[in-house]
Formats: structure tokens, sequence, C-alpha cells
């Protein structure tokens, strides 16, 4: 499971069809839950192996309900939802919409 969704790097590379992994996701009571999402410049680059296109970390409140989804579909929601607040490898909260996020587009792949 994946979501593509246009992305534009902090470098300028414009990725209309980026690939959005999700590669951990982490749980806490204190902090709620944190998930690191690797962007690939496309699906088949994902495919191939070949290194990130950029590493993005965000936030959102995970529901833990006994009859909540599992937690990986809640980190792709949260992402598709725009509801999270992103942090590109540094402690500086920044949106999606700062990011260049088109979520409207986003589609699971």
């Amino acid at each position: 499971m994946a979501i593509q969704i246009r992305y534009v790097s902090t470098q300028g590379v414009d990725a209309e069809k980026a690939y959005h992994r999700v590669n951990s996701v982490k749980y806490t009571e204190e902090f709620g839950t944190k998930v690191t999402i690797n962007i690939y410049q496309t699906k088949e680059d994902y495919e191939k192996g070949h290194t990130p296109l950029d590493i993005i970390y965000y936030t959102f409140t995970m529901d833990v309900t006994d009859n909540g989804p599992n937690l990986i579909k809640q980190s792709y929601e949260a992402l598709s939802k725009d509801r999270a607040s992103i942090a590109m490898g540094s402690p500086e909260k920044k949106t999606m919409e700062h990011m260049k996020y088109n979520t409207s587009d986003a589609k699971k792949v």
C-alpha cells in the first residue's frame, strides 16, 4: 500500500506521481503517533530499490480504540487528508501546504 501525491522537494524536484510509502509508525501515549514516509519520484523507482527522493515525518492522533482501523491505514489516511503536521528532517514543523502538496489528487496505489 502507498499513496501517489504530487510532491515538490526542497531542492525543487517536481514529482507529479510521487510514491509515498510508510516506512515506520511509532506510537506513544505521551507524544501520539509519529510516521516516517519515504517519498520516491515514481512507483517504479521504489520497485527498483532506488534511494528515496525525500523522507518526511509527521504526527497525527491515532484511533486507539478496539474498533479503530489498523495503524498503517490510519497513517495513509492522515497523510491524504492533510491532517498531519510535517517535519522535514528537523524539529521545525511544516504543513503539507507549505510542502506544496495537493492532497485532492491523492490516490492509493
